[in-house]
């Protein structure tokens, strides 16, 4: 065992750089990193001070990445009282760019003639399928980590653009074809 002191971050969480220190929990992490690559959707849930948030930054980001999965944790900015929440893909785009940075990743942006005859903004579905990332000749595949989503119920129930904002979230989550692009894919044959 290493003689070094580490102290315990109190009621702050471990982040990706303690990693080194947070132990105990491999097998805590080993599960949920099986069950977020296995599904679409994995809920993390618990008690406020549980560890959760440390599970994930201290256990499960540096795992992921270890696999060639990019976590992108993201919190919804939600706006002032009234006032009509940021889209879907403006916020996912702001993390992707800003983690890839982080991490020395590139985004490759499609070919594909589907995306340059776009005639409007991507939707985040479309988004996600129109980049490849990619650091050191190997392809990277993000994941989406939402911290704090009950916000969501909270702060986000008074945002105006909520609904949408949601069902596009979920259709993204779930993989399902936005009826926008479904619409364009026919008029595009």
């Amino acid at each position: 065992m290493n003689s070094r002191t580490y102290n315990w971050p109190g009621l702050a969480s471990y982040n990706e750089t303690d990693s080194h220190i947070f132990f105990g929990r491999s097998a805590q992490v080993a599960e949920l990193c099986r069950k977020i690559l296995s599904s679409r959707l994995t809920v993390v849930y618990g008690a406020s001070g549980s560890g959760k948030t440390s599970l994930l930054q201290a256990g499960a980001y540096p795992e992921l990445r270890q696999k060639g999965y990019l976590p992108i944790p993201v919190r919804i900015d939600f706006p002032e009282k009234k006032k009509k929440i940021a889209p879907l893909i403006e916020q996912l785009e702001k993390k992707v760019k800003s983690e890839c940075k982080r991490h020395n990743i590139e985004i490759e942006p499609s070919t594909t003639p589907y995306f340059k005859k776009r005639g409007r903004k991507l939707t985040a579905w479309e988004w996600l399928r129109k980049n490849t990332y990619k650091k050191d000749g190997a392809e990277w595949q993000p994941v989406f980590i939402f911290d704090q989503f009950e916000e969501v119920f909270t702060l986000g129930k008074n945002s105006g653009g909520i609904e949408d904002f949601l069902l596009e979230l979920g259709d993204t989550a779930e993989g399902f074809l936005p009826d926008e692009v479904s619409t364009f894919i026919e008029a595009f044959d």
